[in-house]
């Protein structure tokens, strides 16, 4: 054992709180191999501080695990729009699990499927309208609590992208196919015959109307990118470093985010290279 790698593990019970936190960092940092062992040893120490140290150092480490594990999933170019959803969910809201929002979506589905199984969108989108509002702020900055799945189902409200995107998932579950197109600003669902305005309870625009403007079918893989550019974008103005990294790993497909500009990255604007420290 190198003694700076074991300097800093003296430090975990030092009493000087803010210089027992950077070694913390540091040591997660590092990701050395030997440091789950000596956790473990550590653990059973008749120290109360460090016992408390080393337990709160252990979960920062499974966190940012479960977070990587989430973030290789996400990047996934066979990853399915449900499960992307999913994942985004994850990257925000780190503390759920899989199984708690998966048997979330999975419990909205049977609410909506009753007293039978919906047979065509209209019917679907109808039941839709009675649980969950839809709208969108005309260059507003959206809360990421409109565009994740569990809060969406939680709160009633949502995005109208999202609400589209829930709209065409509950659709595939009863095997009724439908597109995305938006023209403007505003998003729409699809069934082949009628455009479905999420923001108007989902009222099918006139065909007079869906022949006067352009609209722009969205496949799979952009919803993917237009949601997880979306949360990212909070996460910058709120300046959540955290969730900037994950969130900035993902979208640039790069196992840092040295290509962002500064303060995240390290460009020649003079600043350092960002290192997550959770």
């Amino acid at each position: 054992m190198n003694d700076d790698f074991k300097n800093l593990l003296k430090l975990l019970d030092d009493d000087n709180e803010q210089l027992a936190g950077i070694a913390m960092a540091e040591l997660i940092s590092r990701a050395d191999s030997r440091l789950d062992r000596v956790l473990r040893f550590l653990q059973e120490s008749p120290d109360p501080k460090l016992r408390k140290r080393v337990l709160q150092l252990q979960s920062a480490i499974t966190s940012r695990k479960r977070r990587q594990s989430i973030a290789e999933e996400f990047c996934s170019e066979n990853v399915s729009l449900l499960n992307a959803v999913l994942y985004l969910h994850l990257l925000w809201y780190d503390n759920d699990t899989l199984e708690e929002i998966t048997e979330q979506w999975n419990e909205f589905l049977r609410e909506i499927g009753e007293p039978e199984p919906p047979g065509t969108l209209q019917i679907l989108l109808a039941r839709l309208a009675k649980t969950i509002r839809f709208y969108t702020e005309a260059g507003g900055l959206e809360p990421p609590e409109a565009m994740c799945l569990g809060t969406v189902l939680e709160e009633n409200t949502a995005t109208d992208y999202m609400g589209c995107i829930i709209g065409k998932l509950a659709a595939d579950h009863w095997n009724i196919r439908t597109e995305i197109f938006s023209s403007g600003s505003s998003f729409l669902l699809f069934d082949g015959e009628n455009m479905y305005d999420p923001r108007k309870e989902w009222t099918a625009l006139p065909k007079s109307a869906t022949q006067q403007f352009e609209f722009y079918k969205w496949s799979e893989r952009e919803l993917i990118s237009l949601l997880s550019y979306s949360i990212f974008t909070i996460a910058v103005a709120t300046d959540s470093f955290r969730y900037v990294h994950t969130l900035g790993c993902c979208i640039g497909r790069q196992p840092n985010i040295h290509f962002l500009p500064y303060p995240y990255g390290d460009h020649s604007s003079g600043g350092t290279v960002s290192t997550e420290k959770k």
